[in-house]
C-alpha cells in the first residue's frame, strides 16, 4: 500500500516532469530562471526559435501571394535597401550562403525583378539592382509587410529598450564575425568538435 508521503513525492515528480516536457498546447520556449545559475543553452535555443518563428509571415503570406521564396525575398530586400550591390555583399549582410544567394539572384533576374550589369571597375563583379517591376514590388508590398512584422514584434518595447536590444544584437554579430590575424573565423575555431573535452 502506498503511503501518503510516497504518493506526494510521486505527484511532485510527475508535475516536474510535465513542466519539462513540451506539449502541443505549451509555449515552446525554454524558461530561464531570474535567479540562480543561468542556462545559456536555453537562451540560445530561444534566440534560434525566435529567428525561426519570425520567418513565418514571410514564408506563409509572401510565398502564397507573390510566389517568392524566403531566400529570394531576403535578397530582393537587401538589394532594395542598398540600391546597387553585388552577390557576395548580399551574402555577407544577409547571412545567406553564397550558393543560396546565387540561386535566388538567378530566379529574381528570370522573373524580371532585378538586373545585373558588369562593374566598370571590376569586370568579374556583377552589380545588382532592382528593375522597375522589382522596385514596385519592394516599395508597395514587401517593405510594408516587413514593417508590419517589425511593428508587431516591438510594439510593446520602448525606444530605449529597443536600442539596447539592437546593441546586443550588433555585439553578438560582431563576436560571431570576428577573425584572427590569418583571417580565420574565431567562432568556428572555438566551436570545432575537436575543442570538446571528453
Amino acid at each position: 500500500m502506498t503511503t501518503g508521503s510516497t504518493a506526494s513525492k510521486r505527484t511532485r515528480k510527475a508535475a516536474t516532469a510535465s513542466e519539462r516536457t513540451p506539449t502541443s498546447e505549451s509555449v515552446p520556449f525554454l524558461s530561464v530562471p531570474s535567479r540562480g545559475p543561468l542556462d545559456r543553452v536555453a537562451v540560445m535555443h530561444n534566440m534560434l526559435l525566435l529567428g525561426h518563428k519570425v520567418h513565418a509571415p514571410f514564408s506563409t503570406h509572401l510565398e502564397e501571394h507573390y510566389q517568392i521564396t524566403l531566400s529570394q525575398f531576403r535578397v530582393l530586400t537587401m538589394i532594395g535597401r542598398f540600391g546597387t550591390t553585388a552577390s557576395h555583399e548580399v551574402s555577407v549582410v544577409s547571412g545567406l550562403n553564397p550558393m543560396g544567394v546565387s540561386r535566388a539572384v538567378s530566379a529574381l533576374i528570370e522573373r524580371g525583378w532585378i538586373k545585373g550589369t558588369p562593374d566598370p571597375r571590376n569586370k568579374r563583379r556583377v552589380l545588382l539592382e532592382l528593375t522597375k517591376r522589382g522596385r514596385d514590388l519592394h516599395d508597395q508590398m514587401l517593405m510594408p509587410s516587413t514593417r508590419m512584422v517589425a511593428e508587431y514584434l516591438f510594439e510593446e518595447m520602448s525606444d530605449s529598450a529597443l536600442r539596447a536590444l539592437n546593441s546586443k544584437f550588433v555585439a553578438m554579430i560582431q563576436r560571431v564575425e570576428a577573425r584572427d590575424d590569418q583571417g580565420n573565423s574565431k567562432f568556428l575555431a572555438a566551436t570545432h568538435p575537436d575543442s570538446i573535452q571528453r
